[in-house]
């Protein structure tokens, strides 16, 4: 696995963790709530596209597709993000914005 993919897993085991310990308050006005079930579903979901990135490549390091890129683009700020792992616009309508 390579080191993206690894800061993913890391990041997605992290986020599992934490979110098993949130209980959820519905939202008594416009306020932002976390929603564990729908986060947990996110997780899942990740890691069936993190997986599916990587699955091409079962025996060396996938290579940091643009998928890997975005997913990572989540924990830019987190310590162990590398900037050479930021998403490279394409230019086109889907390109991601720069992370701060």
């Amino acid at each position: 696995m390579s080191d993206l993919a690894e800061f993913l897993a890391a990041r997605l085991d992290e986020t599992e963790a934490a979110v098993k310990d949130v209980r959820y308050v519905w939202p008594t006005s416009f306020e932002v709530t976390l929603n564990p079930a729908r986060v947990l579903r996110e997780v899942t979901a990740m890691r069936a596209i993190l997986a599916s990135e990587c699955a091409p490549y079962p025996r060396h390091a996938p290579p940091m597709t643009a998928t890997m890129r975005l997913l990572a683009a989540i924990w830019s700020d987190h310590p162990d993000y590398r900037p050479e792992w930021a998403a490279r616009p394409t230019g086109g309508p889907s390109a991601a914005p720069p992370v701060p």
